[in-house]
């Protein structure tokens, strides 16, 4: 009777326990976690090749003429504006310095460099001077003015083509003398001379005059020589003697 209760008691515990056991397992039971795929994801660098194209274009230079006479105190020199003289075989000009070539002078930043054209001709410029005038006053509406403009053209032109003043000295003892008319300087006076020479002579300074009343004044070189005056152009070569 006790072995059978005994018997009875075991196998409801290990019932119980069985029945506990698969309730635990139930419970505790753990879920596999999901699996996560993780895709490698390979980002793909596009470089991009940047080309620099340099377009080489052919630059064109242009220099400017300048005329008048070689009033340059040094042999071998050229003058290239009314106040710089350059070397011959550097004529070309450009601010403060000297070029060989007219793309050497443009390149140092100069829009149209200027070197020496020849002496001044009277005759080339009152020609220019007319034929701009001309075409200026054909565009003009007005008869009257046009004639009127034509007329004072032609007497101006007139006017500079005959009329030239020189200066010049009969003496060593000043040395190079600086010329200016108007306020402007014009040339060096390099040489003397025992005579008056004629215009454009080598070493005085000539310039073509157009307006009528002049001033002018001169300045030694280094020195304390000083001259001026006033002159009226008169047709032909005025000539100033400084001593």
């Amino acid at each position: 009777m006790n072995k059978t209760i005994i018997k009875s008691a075991i196998c409801v515990i290990a019932l119980t326990m069985l029945a506990l056991g698969i309730h635990s397992c139930t419970k505790e039971k753990n879920t596999s976690p999901s699996s996560t795929s993780s895709s490698s994801s390979s980002s793909s660098s596009s470089s991009s090749s940047s080309s620099s194209s340099s377009s080489s274009s052919g630059s064109s230079y242009s220099c400017s003429p300048y005329y008048g006479p070689n009033d340059c105190a040094d042999a071998g020199y050229v003058p290239v504006s009314t106040t710089a003289c350059c070397p011959s075989s550097s004529p070309y000009h450009c601010g403060t310095k000297c070029y060989s070539t007219c793309a050497a002078a443009s390149k140092a930043g100069c829009s149209s460099p200027s070197y020496y054209g020849g002496a001044s001709s009277g005759s080339s410029s009152s020609s220019s001077s007319s034929s701009s005038s001309t075409s200026s006053t054909s565009s003009t509406s007005s008869t009257s003015s046009t004639s009127s403009t034509s007329s004072t053209s032609s007497t101006s032109s007139t006017s500079s083509a005959s009329v030239e003043v020189m200066f010049w000295t009969n003496t060593s003892s000043y040395g190079y003398i600086k010329v200016y008319i108007n306020g402007s300087y014009v040339g060096t006076i390099a040489s003397w001379y025992s005579s008056a020479p004629s215009c454009g002579s080598n070493g005085c300074v000539t310039r073509t005059i157009t307006s009528s009343s002049n001033t002018w004044y001169a300045q030694q070189d280094g020195g304390s020589g000083y001259w001026s005056g006033s002159f009226t152009a008169e047709p032909g070569c005025n000539k100033i003697l400084l001593y």
